[in-house]
């Protein structure tokens, strides 16, 4: 599932072909895809902002927001005119007042929303906190995480505690800070949570200077791969050497989730 970084990356190379074009026309070509009611509130519509929150794409007009969820295989393709009939696993489709965009989807998970701007707040407040944002500082991750018994791989997951980090960047900034996914968030001392909010915010950026990663079929712009794979630390390693330690790096399943540390370096 696109994290963070691929989330920023494809809205900052789409928003030069859709800001300041009306919205014309939806085309929904598999009606799973939406999430309750599109309605018609954003059509004819211009589009205020193209931003991100947490792993969502926000399209912004007058009277609210068309929400875009890639989820594991999603990918918004650009197109300059309409294609002549539906392209394959195009399940919905863009249409603008000078472009089209293509909502490609091998695994059907993607999905839409409208949300209204009498809803946003309440949805908005559902996330957490954006880990790039300068409210999210190391007295805050350690005030709140003192009130999280889980463990640090489930925690920092949790799209309500901290917005936009997946199993990638979770795996890669808790080798960074030292400190074994099995933790307990709670008990992380003030030095330990320093060590994590510098971790965090590392891996994200290099990431998202690199455009992301590009497992589970990641691309941007309909082709393009994020060229953070090769920068990756631990994730998917497994065998490998530890890059700081030289101990082979290890695989196991927290949460239910695959996890890669190096059980050396990390205590």
């Amino acid at each position: 599932m696109p994290e963070l970084p691929e989330v920023e990356t494809v809205v900052r190379t789409l928003s030069p072909f859709i800001l300041g074009q009306n919205l014309q026309e939806i085309k929904v070509y598999w009606p799973r895809i939406v999430q309750g009611r599109l309605g018609k509130a954003w059509q004819n519509q211009k589009v205020r902002s193209f931003k991100r929150r947490a792993k969502f794409m926000l399209l912004e007009f007058d009277e609210g927001y068309v929400s875009i969820h890639l989820r594991m295989t999603g990918q918004l393709i650009p197109r300059e005119t309409l294609p002549s009939g539906k392209p394959p696993h195009v399940h919905a489709m863009f249409v603008f007042s000078g472009q089209v965009v293509l909502f490609q989807d091998v695994r059907k998970f993607g999905r839409l929303r409208w949300i209204s701007r009498a809803d946003f707040a309440s949805w908005d407040k559902s996330l957490g906190q954006e880990p790039l944002e300068k409210t999210f500082t190391a007295d805050w991750l350690y005030s709140s995480g003192q009130k999280r018994r889980r463990i640090l791989k489930s925690a920092l997951l949790d799209q309500t505690w901290i917005a936009g980090l997946g199993n990638i960047y979770v795996d890669e900034a808790l080798f960074v800070a030292q400190l074994h996914p099995a933790r307990r968030a709670v008990d992380l001392t003030r030095q330990e949570t320093i060590r994590l909010h510098k971790a965090i915010q590392k891996v994200l950026r290099k990431a998202t200077a690199a455009n992301g990663t590009s497992f589970m079929d990641f691309k941007f712009l309909g082709g393009q791969k994020g060229g953070y794979t090769e920068e990756l630390l631990v994730f998917r390693k497994t065998g490998l050497p530890c890059p700081r330690c030289g101990s082979p790096i290890q695989r196991l399943v927290l949460a239910g989730r695959s996890t890669h540390l190096c059980t050396v370096c990390q205590k």
